[in-house]
């Protein structure tokens, strides 16, 4: 007999399992409904190191970033991105343990000949986490983390609040967080480092977080999120 399945049944008597995408009721030994699993709009390979699209969907033209590369298991869309808002408002750790596998997928994949020494995320301000009560991008670092046997740094900060990024322009998004990040961890010096968060629209913030590691001596640093925005030719987006 199969205990954790009867275990996860049980409990399902008195808790029942939500998807992770939509909220609704499923089987406990299901992460996600099957309208949901049908929406995911996967990235498959192989990928543009620059901005982590699918090559054939990729119109970057190169264009490169502090980070030395992005990578993410969807694109935000449909059921992905559901599930991201859903983990910015609750700390839902069924969440957490879902992306993180898909996540440890796409780095294992990408990532397989690079030399990683530990894993850091973007922050929140204290105050913000505070109110938040977590910080999903940490979480998730630290998931990841456990997943591919290597230490997590709390090694950023994020000193100022800044308005939502996605309450912004393309254009704008790089000077709303210039100069807000900086380092508080001195053993990044000389790591390639794996940067972790949620979702990426423009790379604004995962390039300024990149870019205050290496001025403080990280010697390469990897980025990976859940999604990716896609990029619409016609207004140039792709945080």
């Amino acid at each position: 007999m199969n205990w954790k399945r009867v275990r996860r049944c049980f409990l399902a008597i008195f808790l029942p399992k939500r998807c992770i995408f939509c909220d609704t009721v499923i089987p406990p030994w299901h992460q996600s409904c099957e309208p949901c699993a049908r929406q995911l709009s996967f990235i498959r390979p192989p990928l543009c190191p620059y901005c982590g699209h699918y090559k054939k969907h990729c119109d970057c033209g190169n264009r490169r970033s502090a980070f030395d590369k992005v990578a993410a298991p969807f694109y935000y869309e449909a059921a992905a991105r559901s599930g991201v808002l859903r983990l910015k408002r609750h700390d839902d750790p069924d969440a957490i343990a879902c992306f993180a596998d898909h996540m440890h997928t796409v780095v294992c994949r990408e990532y397989g000949d690079e030399s990683i020494d530990g894993l850091v995320y973007v922050p929140m301000t204290r105050r913000a986490e505070r109110q938040r009560e977590y910080n999903q991008g940490r979480l998730l670092a630290e998931a990841l983390g456990e997943r591919l046997s290597l230490p997590v740094y709390a090694a950023l900060a994020k000193i100022y609040e800044t308005p939502p990024q996605k309450a912004l322009d393309f254009h704008a998004r790089s000077g709303n967080v210039l100069g807000v990040f900086d380092v508080i961890d001195p053993a990044v010096r000389g790591k390639t480092l794996l940067l972790v968060d949620d979702v990426m629209t423009t790379g604004a913030t995962l390039s300024e977080c990149a870019k205050m590691l290496k001025i403080y001596g990280a010697k390469r640093v990897l980025a990976v999120t859940i999604a990716v925005h896609k990029r619409k030719k016609e207004t140039d987006e792709v945080k």
